[in-house]
């Protein structure tokens, strides 16, 4: 999940080209900066708005009532290739399918309340506690007004 964060910041960074210079200084805060050479950097605030009006702003966003991503993942050197979908709808309503070659179908889902997963090895669980929580935060579909 760190990783993901990490790789999620870099590319907001270098694709909306954030850069020391889109903070104004504050007030004192110039010859401070001035005086050591380095550049004041944006706070994580100023970065995540940045990043929401590049997606169209706040309203847009909150208009979002469902979302369905489909991807093929290949991996060459396990001469392998990977489907998935990913099903959500507001408020918090996801559906994972991955399906694996030489496995199966491994599904994970959140209804609102309750949150599973099933593989072809252990069959259906459902999650509760640790996962319970971070299935509930993954489903909110705009979750990154939050």
């Amino acid at each position: 999940m760190k990783q993901i964060w990490a790789i999620s910041s870099i590319c907001l960074v270098t694709a909306f080209g954030i850069t020391a210079a889109d903070k104004p200084p504050g007030p004192g805060n110039q010859n401070a900066a001035i005086a050591s050479g380095k550049p004041e950097l944006p706070t994580v605030d100023q970065i995540l708005e940045k990043y929401i009006q590049a997606l169209g702003g706040r309203a847009a966003i909150q208009s979002i009532t469902s979302r369905v991503v489909k991807a093929t993942v290949e991996f060459p050197a396990m001469n392998a290739i990977m489907n998935a979908e990913f099903i959500a709808k507001a408020p918090n309503k996801r559906l994972k399918i991955i399906e694996v070659p030489d496995y199966g179908k491994v599904v994970d889902g959140f209804n609102g309340t309750v949150a599973w997963s099933q593989n072809p090895q252990t069959g259906i669980s459902e999650k509760i506690t640790a996962e319970l929580a971070l299935a509930k935060r993954e489903a909110t579909l705009i979750g990154t007004l939050n």
